[in-house]
């Protein structure tokens, strides 16, 4: 298990702490780690992600707080920026690329389409159900996601039970379809 602030990575193989995504790409709130899992069949990248969240500024809305808007709006412009690097990093990443985590960005959203679309989405592919990763007394949302690159196929997503926490985890099982020659060298 490897640990990076609030993110956490867990697997049954060795992991590595790769890179911190945001260093020199962003100054906001969010926050990409990538670590390389040592499957034994080679290498899998994995980016956990938990871009900026809108919460003060949602919390600002519902208390019709000055200013509440302005702070929306920051918000989306914070997180189309992280989504925009995270996202070409791992485009740019050679062999199998995994991204999971807290998008804070329902898959409907133009931010999301603009820059996440490109990559499977474990529940949009194979879930059943609205799919809420995110529950509160005001909304039911599914921002957290499980991600994959070319040569991945889901068989199964779901969403987890609650484990005391606003967020519900996302799993899946996934296969890899791409010949071994597209599998990075060990590391």
């Amino acid at each position: 298990m490897e640990r990076d602030g609030e993110l956490c990575v867990a697997s049954r193989y060795p992991i590595q702490r790769i890179d911190d995504v945001r260093a020199g790409r962003w100054t906001s709130k969010g926050s990409v780690v990538h670590y390389g899992i040592q499957a034994p069949w080679g290498r899998i990248h994995l980016l956990d992600v938990h871009l900026a969240s809108p919460h003060e500024g949602l919390q600002a809305l519902f208390e019709r707080a000055h200013g509440a808007i302005s702070e929306i709006e920051a918000n989306m412009v914070e997180r189309r920026v992280e989504s925009i690097a995270a996202s070409a990093y791992a485009r740019e990443l050679q062999g199998p690329v995994l991204l999971a985590g807290d998008f804070n960005t329902p898959v409907d959203s133009t931010i999301y389409s603009d820059e996440w679309s490109q990559f499977s989405n474990g529940f949009s592919s194979v879930g059943n159900g609205f799919g809420y990763t995110y529950f509160t007394r005001r909304a039911n949302l599914r921002i957290d996601q499980i991600l994959a690159g070319p040569s991945w196929r889901f068989r199964r997503c779901w969403i987890g039970p609650h484990v005391g926490s606003p967020h519900r985890p996302v799993v899946a099982d996934l296969d890899w379809e791409g010949d071994s020659s597209s599998q990075p060298p060990d590391i």
